[in-house]
């Protein structure tokens, strides 16, 4: 009985890391096909500046915005790149932690 518990989890947990890699994957596709590399990331860059916490804004204007270009291909490619990992379960726990740091970037208190 328990053997059958432990492989219903582990499909479950399978079934969560594919679909959560197919997210992945297209959200960064999306970025690299879309206008989030291509501009799209700087204007919301810019447009989070007035929300900003102090030392966020700071960051932003002075790191992020000038730089977008680069920090949209990094954030596209990385989604891409986690989801991808996701979907073949290489290096599962690594893409997890990214996806984790990821998602908390968009945590809002």
């Amino acid at each position: 009985m328990a053997l059958t518990s432990a492989s219903g989890g582990a499909r479950l947990a399978a079934l969560v890391r594919i679909a959560t890699g197919v997210l992945f994957v297209a959200e960064g596709a999306g970025k690299i096909l879309g206008g989030f590399v291509r501009g799209g990331f700087g204007r919301q860059a810019t447009e989070m500046l007035s929300q900003a916490w102090p030392f966020w804004a700071g960051f932003l204007r002075s790191v992020v915005i000038p730089h977008a270009s680069i920090f949209g291909w990094v954030i596209a490619l990385g989604e891409l790149a986690l989801g991808t990992g996701l979907l073949l379960g290489l290096w599962t726990r690594v893409a997890a932690a990214g996806g984790a740091l990821m998602g908390a970037q968009f945590v809002r208190h």
